[in-house]
């Protein structure tokens, strides 16, 4: 009768015992703690190492029935070429061989003594943390987390930098601020005219204002009730503009990047989304397969924690939506309509994250054409508010089922 395999791994290497816990194989490593921890580290990506061959030839020879291995990760990366490899965990035999290895090891001349293997223990958990660490650092979903975060952070100085000058320029010419709303626009032109007495037809004309608001803003420094300025205050103020507006320019490009970056990682999610939810989706859950991993109902949430925590406390009615509530056509639409507009998008964004994360396969554009559908018949089925139920009538009418 077939009999069992136990698989321990430990910092020196891989060793097979049999159901006694006795040593019936080993692979070692290295003798040197960093090339041991850089190898079992390529074992987990699944990268083929000379060690894996000789384990691989050894066990696939081998009459075990099944080979048991209490490391989750390495089972993964070694169960497509090792088939009766299984994961179980506790595995007493496993435990009491790793904690009898030191003496182990000495007896059969591995290591010199105790203290040898202490030391070897420590310098690979050390290198073998530092390569994972840097492995994961590399990856560019955390990228693009840190890319939308330095979006949202240029927003908010951007607003603080436009509000300050509104306020600065407004003291020379207050009348502006009610005819430009956008603080690029704002900024740009008190960067190019300065003094309220350059705002003329020719000039705003040579910056590609329309002729309708270039008159009105030319009859408004005519007539400005603002302050004059000395012009050593009109040039620090357009300094503040001119660094602005080179903010507003990395913002730009920052935008274009992460929409670049977004097509090689998450092709799905950005066809689905957009570029900045598709981005901010993932910042949010820490990268894309941990999106990949959540159902549509928390994609659904995923930016609304405190008011869903909220909730949950004190009984108060759940939030319909997170970030996605920035998609444009649930940003538009009716109250009565988002949470179903949510539902149904938050639902195409899972799949889209799974394939990203797992599949690989471009369905895109089909889940898009699908969302915008369901979207129509949202439209069309919910078009009016639903009838506001008092509470009068609610108790008549249970009043009544119950009477039936």
């Amino acid at each position: 009768m077939a009999m069992d395999g136990y698989l321990a791994d430990n910092a020196l290497g891989l060793f097979l015992l049999d159901e006694e816990g006795q040593v019936r194989d080993s692979w070692i490593f290295s003798k040197d703690p960093n090339e041991s921890a850089e190898i079992l580290a390529k074992m987990y990506a699944s990268e083929t190492v000379k060690q894996e061959k000789k384990l691989l030839n050894s066990l696939l020879k081998s009459d075990l029935a099944a080979i048991k291995c209490d490391n989750q990760e390495l089972v993964e990366a070694l169960k497509p070429r090792i088939r009766n490899l299984v994961f179980v965990k506790p595995c007493d035999r496993i435990d009491a061989f790793r904690e009898s290895f030191a003496d182990y090891a000495v007896s059969t001349g591995l290591l010199n003594s105790k203290e040898e293997w202490d030391r070897f223990t420590r310098e690979f958990a050390l290198h073998l943390a530092r390569q994972r660490v840097a492995v994961k650092a590399a990856r560019r979903d955390l990228a693009i987390a840190q890319m939308v975060r330095a979006i949202d952070d240029l927003d908010k100085s951007l607003n603080l930098f436009s509000g300050r000058v509104r306020e600065w320029y407004g003291l020379h010419f207050p009348e502006l601020d009610k005819h430009i709303e956008s603080h690029e626009t704002y900024l740009r032109l008190v960067s190019e005219l300065g003094r309220r007495e350059e705002w003329t037809m020719r000039r705003l004309s040579d910056l590609g204002v329309e002729p309708g608001k270039a008159t009105a803003l030319t009859a408004g420094a005519q007539k400005s009730m603002g302050a004059e300025f000395a012009e050593s205050d009109i040039r620090k103020l357009q300094e503040m503009c001119a660094q602005a507006l080179g903010l507003h320019r990395l913002r730009e490009d920052l935008a274009k990047h992460t929409e670049t970056v977004l097509k090689e990682i998450a092709p799905n999610l950005l066809a689905v989304a957009g570029p900045l939810i598709a981005a901010r989706l993932i910042s949010i859950a820490g990268s894309i397969e941990n999106l990949a991993k959540l159902p549509s109902s928390t994609i659904q949430v995923l930016g609304a924690e405190k008011a869903l925590f909220r909730a949950l406390r004190t009984g108060a009615r759940p939030p319909k939506h997170g970030v996605i509530f920035q998609y444009g056509s649930i940003h538009q639409a009716p109250r009565w309509q988002r949470g179903k507009l949510a539902r149904a998008l938050s639902g195409k964004l899972a799949i889209a994250a799974r394939l990203d994360a797992f599949a690989g396969e471009f369905e895109g554009d089909r889940l898009k054409s699908e969302f915008e559908d369901r979207l129509q018949e949202i439209q069309l089925k919910y078009a009016n508010p639903p009838e506001k139920v008092t509470r009068g009538r609610r108790e008549r009418h249970d009043k009544k089922a119950r009477k039936r």
